[in-house]
């Protein structure tokens, strides 16, 4: 994945990752609205003046939601209207670079402090020699 390049279409699955991720955002931001609100979501389907199923179906998973949809989901929970900024995952250093190994050690190290209460030193594997 990589930032635009002039002249260039920005690949599909580029634009399917940053898709995915601004629908998750919305939907994480309503959900996190409608929970700390206290509100069911009866009373939001009341408050949208449509029905609970139609509401049930739109809070089921994160969707393609409209500006207006957001807004007026936000608006009904709490009185609250979207924040807009802009953000440049790409110009930040990444932040899961061989991060399956960093894992597995972080996991090993926790799980050998739980279990004797110390940690757990790491050695480098040894490796086998070739068959000839």
């Amino acid at each position: 994945m990589h930032k635009p390049i002039d002249g260039q279409a920005v690949p599909a699955d580029t634009r399917d990752y940053f898709r995915a991720r601004a629908k998750r955002h919305a939907y994480d931001l309503v959900m996190k609205e409608l929970k700390s609100s206290g509100i069911t979501r009866a009373e939001l389907a009341r408050r949208l003046d449509k029905g609970a199923d139609r509401v049930s179906k739109m809070l089921g998973g994160p969707a393609n939601w409209t500006i207006i949809t957001l807004a007026d989901l936000l608006f009904a929970i709490r009185g609250g209207v979207p924040k807009y900024e802009i953000d440049y995952p790409l110009d930040k250093p990444p932040r899961n670079f061989n991060s399956r190994n960093r894992f597995y050690e972080r996991e090993k190290l926790d799980v050998k402090k739980e279990t004797t209460g110390k940690p757990l030193t790491m050695k480098p594997l040894e490796t086998q020699p070739e068959a000839a």
